[in-house]
């Protein structure tokens, strides 16, 4: 997901695959990046983000600019949306003010929260960037606005952020 959010390659390329075991996901084929079509002057506001990343076994995680750079666009992490509660929060950071400000919940919690819906023609899940890799699965925000966990084959929707400045 990271990858395409900050690509602007047609589709076909936006996937690299790093190993000779890596495959690219289905829609690689007929998907461009994100980042593919949005207007110069827009991106020209966008800026850049350090953020930490869960990668390989064992919950290791890591800073992406220790990883080959910044992103422009990338999905909020658990303790971005919910407030620190869980281990590795250090890493994931603090609630952004919409969601601090805006919540109904009197204190950090996953519990649903109708601020943390998101709507297209109804109110859909979306992916968060907190994941547990030892297991294969992430964690997403459901249709009530409470984080809930699932494999990283599930088909949820993406809500990405970006640092205007």
């Amino acid at each position: 997901m990271r990858r395409w959010l900050n690509s602007d390659k047609p589709a076909g390329s936006v996937c690299d695959l790093y190993t000779r075991f890596a495959r690219p996901p289905k829609w690689a084929a007929t998907e461009a990046g994100f980042l593919a079509g949005i207007d110069s002057d827009f991106l020209a506001v966008i800026g850049e983000a350090k953020k930490f990343y869960l990668y390989g076994p064992g919950s290791r995680y890591e800073n992406l600019e220790l990883r080959g750079g910044v992103d422009k666009f990338f999905l909020l992490s658990r303790a971005e949306v919910y407030g620190g509660d869980k281990t590795g929060t250090e890493y994931e950071g603090t609630p952004y003010p919409y969601y601090a400000d805006y919540s109904e919940l009197l204190a950090p919690s996953l519990n649903a929260d109708t601020n943390r819906i998101k709507y297209i023609t109804g109110p859909v899940g979306w992916w968060l960037r907190s994941a547990a890799s030892e297991v294969g699965w992430g964690y997403w925000v459901n249709t009530a606005g409470e984080v809930k966990g699932g494999f990283a084959d599930s088909l949820h929707g993406l809500a990405p952020a970006c640092n205007i400045i």
